[in-house]
């Protein structure tokens, strides 16, 4: 389910290694003394797009397929109890991740969007060409048994723990 696309397999070097080498995703500057420069984004990452869809997605569409790809394992990982409570996923997203605080983590964006929302905009993603034709994409969008039995019952994460799968 997490097959990394084509442009991040080339861009994966010994000369990036991030702020060990000082470029990665960002361009980190050699730190002078005491002052410590904000590093910036590196300006050659559009030739690591690969696919001409991608390219054609706008913000929303691309948000969607990342954020909604982590509810989706999150799912995952409350119904494999992978994680005790949804409480406990949100708080190492925000610390883990650096997902938005104020968003309250990743769990509690999911439950203001809604279980029935989030279902059908995964299917929605799970048909789009470029999905479809992707290693694992498909895989990687089908909506999480969990996350379907949520949206069934038209409930949200906070409070509603998923039937025991292991002999507890």
């Amino acid at each position: 389910r997490m097959t990394p696309s084509e442009g991040m397999t080339e861009m994966l070097t010994p000369e990036r290694l991030g702020k060990k080498t000082g470029w990665g995703f960002y361009r980190h500057s050699a730190q002078v003394g005491e002052k410590k420069q904000k590093p910036v984004i590196s300006t050659d990452l559009s030739k690591y797009q690969s696919g001409a869809a991608a390219k054609m997605l706008d913000d929303g569409q691309i948000v969607d397929r990342l954020v909604l790809s982590m509810v989706n394992e999150a799912a995952r990982c409350m119904s494999e109890k992978v994680v005790g409570t949804p409480s406990e996923l949100d708080l190492a997203t925000v610390f883990g991740t650096g997902f938005a605080p104020f968003r309250g983590g990743l769990l509690r964006y999911a439950d203001s969007v809604g279980s029935n929302e989030i279902v059908r905009k995964l299917e929605e993603i799970c048909q789009q060409p470029d999905v479809v034709a992707r290693e694992g994409g498909v895989a990687k969008f089908t909506p999480a048994p969990f996350l379907r039995e949520l949206a069934e019952e038209n409930r949200g994460f906070h409070g509603s723990l998923p039937p025991s799968t292991m002999g507890d």
